[in-house]
């Protein structure tokens, strides 16, 4: 038998008079908004990163993941000011940056037996980080060994 089935087993053989009715319960509410990937959108083919977080702000998204790539906006070849400058038009668009994510962790694994792979990964995880303060959100998504990742190992920073 396993734990799962167990445990579950368990719970149903506790009798109804221990489980509280629902109605009995306090109601709690939870501060929680909807965010959308940037990935959703064809961007930057066929829309500009404005564009983009209008859109998402229209279709009642209250936040936005944007991604870190090696040639975008969003990029090591971005400053401090240009990603301030990002900042900026999402409040004034009224939608909240919900974090910063990469796909760089495919070619530049935090695991990889390669030092010069690894070293580029920490720089663009550093990079990265400073690119998440500088555009307000403290949330930062990868995969640190994505490349050789055989399960869900997503680390949200």
């Amino acid at each position: 038998m396993t734990y799962a089935a167990f445990g579950a087993t368990a719970w149903a053989a506790t009798p109804q008079a221990a489980v509280p009715a629902t109605d009995d319960l306090p109601l709690r509410r939870y501060d929680m908004k909807k965010s959308i990937n940037l990935w959703a959108f064809p961007y930057p083919e066929k829309m500009t990163l404005r564009q983009c977080l209008q859109l998402a702000k229209n279709a009642g998204f209250g936040g936005i993941e944007l991604n870190y790539d090696l040639e975008s906006d969003l990029s090591p070849k971005s400053s401090t000011g240009q990603f301030h400058e990002i900042r900026r038009t999402a409040e004034e668009i009224g939608i909240q940056i919900s974090g910063v994510c990469s796909f760089l962790f495919w070619p530049y694994p935090l695991t990889s037996n390669d030092p010069a792979e690894r070293a580029r990964g920490m720089e663009l995880a550093g990079l990265m980080t400073q690119a998440a303060h500088d555009l307000g959100t403290a949330r930062r998504i990868g995969r640190p060994s994505s490349r050789n990742s055989t399960r869900a190992d997503t680390m949200v920073i």
